[in-house]
């Protein structure tokens, strides 16, 4: 049997994307001008929703993007779009764009965004990701933490999707971005944290950093401190993990081919894993 087409949510219309339409003049297809959330949903219900919709709000406050939705409307066209969809393990898309019109260097803000809203059965990351960990290289590229647009997930997405091919093209999983300082920022997918002794360590947001949701989860739980450091201290590491709202949380056991630590998922990774899984909403709400 044929699966039916998914149902997209475009500016407070749902309809199958078969039917969807996009300007061809639309900012964020012209320039990257836009915005963007993934999000996880468990047993239909979405996690950490409120923070993924402080972030984009925020982002669009920062990018003078005229959202002509408030969270309320957002919270109802992300959990109507999941139900319309009959999802249950899902992740979830919000992009939201400048809209159509106006000159390149012109931040009109008259003009209403677009905003697209998609759902997709989400199976999750092959199990050797966990029981193996992340294989980690350097990005070439450096991130450039005075940028307007640092910490912001925008479209412009371009440096990320590069880092991480040339990592996976040489037998890696994720390019780690350091900073025009030579400082460890992110991953090109992820947030970082080391391990030290009993001390867990992120970067700092202002080296660069995404404020990432799960990374927030876990700092709200967690004994985690904001510290700057280099790749030197990241490779001598007695262990490394990752986060982001798809892969959740996951050991990294090689850097550059060298093993991190013993070169296995660490008691402080299981213990920071179960952690967030006992956040993650379990009941079914049909």
């Amino acid at each position: 049997m044929q699966k039916p087409d998914l149902v997209v949510w475009v500016n407070g219309e749902a309809a199958p994307a078969g039917q969807s339409r996009l300007r061809a003049d639309d900012r964020g297809l012209l320039y990257g001008d836009g915005l963007f959330e993934t999000v996880r949903a468990y047993k239909r219900r979405v996690f950490a929703l409120g923070k993924h919709l402080g972030r984009l709000l925020s982002g669009a406050q920062r990018l003078a993007l005229p959202l002509q939705y408030g969270e309320a409307d957002l919270v109802t066209a992300v959990t109507n779009t999941l139900a319309a969809n009959e999802l249950t393990d899902a992740y979830i898309r919000l992009t939201v764009t400048r809209g159509v019109g106006g000159r390149p260097s012109e931040l009109d803000a008259s003009q209403a965004c677009t905003v697209i809203i998609t759902a997709h059965e989400y199976p999750g990351y092959p199990a050797r990701v966990y029981q193996e960990g992340l294989r980690l290289a350097f990005a070439q590229a450096r991130r450039n933490e005075t940028s307007p647009l640092a910490g912001l997930k925008t479209l412009n997405c371009l440096d990320n999707i590069l880092e991480q091919h040339r990592a996976r093209q040489a037998g890696y999983d994720e390019a780690i971005f350091l900073n025009t300082q030579g400082i460890v920022a992110e991953g090109a997918t992820t947030n970082v944290f080391m391990v030290e002794g009993e001390r867990m360590l992120t970067p700092p947001l202002d080296a660069g950093a995404l404020p990432g949701i799960i990374r927030a989860c876990l700092m709200e739980r967690l004994e985690i401190v904001e510290e700057a450091f280099g790749p030197e201290r990241l490779a001598r590491a007695d262990e490394v993990f990752l986060t982001n709202s798809l892969l959740e949380v996951a050991p990294a056991t090689q850097l550059e081919g060298q093993s991190i630590g013993d070169g296995a998922p660490g008691p402080v990774y299981k213990q920071v894993h179960q952690v967030y899984r006992n956040l993650i909403p379990v009941r079914d709400t049909k």
